[in-house]
């Protein structure tokens, strides 16, 4: 029979809890990060690694924290709960698409030089008057509105 030490306590997050402690165990189980051509990587229970055939280092590791991921909680999950947690999760990802999509408005209305003045190169108004040449109808100074709006700090209602 192996022996087992005594209980230690410790205290973590204002919380007494015990602590565990590594004992002689004896198991034939490994852990093995699954690859798309076989196992990337095996780990035995004497610390032995072993590397399969498509091992990339990145890509286990990343598998590797994705599963310890799934099983332990975040430390956001744990102060503020699951629920609230995926609420402000949404949120932050709404805020990043907003971002993109500012991005991408940002990128369209482009200042263009025409005529030595800066003009918005989407809110400008051209017309084809050949096969390789265009003629300007309207000038929107750049910043035009769309980006004013982009820039302003101001709410709307």
């Amino acid at each position: 029979m192996i022996q087992q030490p005594e209980p230690s306590y410790v205290t973590v997050d204002s919380a007494k809890v015990m602590q565990i402690t590594a004992v002689d165990v004896r198991s034939t189980a490994s852990i093995t990060i699954p690859g798309t051509a076989g196992p990337l990587v095996t780990i035995r229970p004497d610390g032995r690694l072993e590397y399969g055939p498509g091992y990339k280092p990145d890509e286990a590791a990343s598998l590797f924290w994705d599963a310890v991921r799934r099983w332990a909680p975040s430390p956001m999950e744990k102060q503020f709960g699951r629920p609230l947690t995926e609420r402000i999760n949404a949120e932050l990802a709404r805020g990043e698409a907003a971002l993109t999509a500012v991005q991408r408005i940002t990128a369209l209305h482009a200042p263009v030089q025409h005529m030595g003045q800066v003009w918005c190169g989407e809110c400008s108004v051209r017309r084809s008057t050949g096969p390789k040449s265009e003629e300007w109808v309207a000038f929107i100074p750049h910043p035009c509105p769309t980006i004013d709006v982009l820039d302003s700090t101001e709410t709307t209602s």
